[in-house]
């Protein structure tokens, strides 16, 4: 299986699954450490406008696909542009869900229109599955966990 993760948390996932050998991971962000960088934009619409072609650095098709998304970054926005990408694969998604309360009225807007399209892809078939996490449940089942600054 491939695991594909974009933005900071998507790589930071992904990264966990590298540690198995039935994984192949890529990771996809504007750091160097990714696996795969790509140039930082201001908004979640040049992201989408702008994501480049990764074919020849993704160069597999008919696999088990599973593509992790962070719904509170800009770079969310380039998640489509990578799932056309994708596409002649077996896809599925696991999309987190960030803590509404911590995010800014822009990063809100961005969030619920990754996350309906998203939706929209599995109802249309699109998608074999999309899990939908959300990070505030979570914190609930594991304790306490940090919070970062409202932006």
């Amino acid at each position: 299986m491939i695991v594909v993760g974009l933005g900071k948390a998507g790589c930071n996932i992904a990264r966990v699954f590298k540690k198995f050998p039935q994984y192949e991971t890529y990771g996809i962000d504007v750091t160097t450490e990714a696996d795969i960088t790509i140039r930082k934009r201001a908004t979640h619409e040049e992201y989408e406008k702008h994501f480049p072609s990764l074919k020849k650095k993704l160069k597999f098709s008919k696999k088990e696909v599973t593509v992790i998304i962070g719904g509170s970054g800009a770079i969310s926005g380039a998640s489509l542009r990578l799932l056309e990408q994708l596409q002649d694969n077996n896809l599925s998604v696991i999309y987190i869900q960030p803590d509404l309360d911590l995010l800014s009225e822009v990063q809100t807007m961005q969030e619920r229109i990754v996350k309906n399209v998203l939706q929209e892809y599995a109802r249309s078939g699109l998608l074999e599955v999309i899990y939908l996490i959300n990070n505030g449940l979570v914190e609930q089942g594991v304790g306490e966990v940090p919070k970062t600054q409202k932006r």
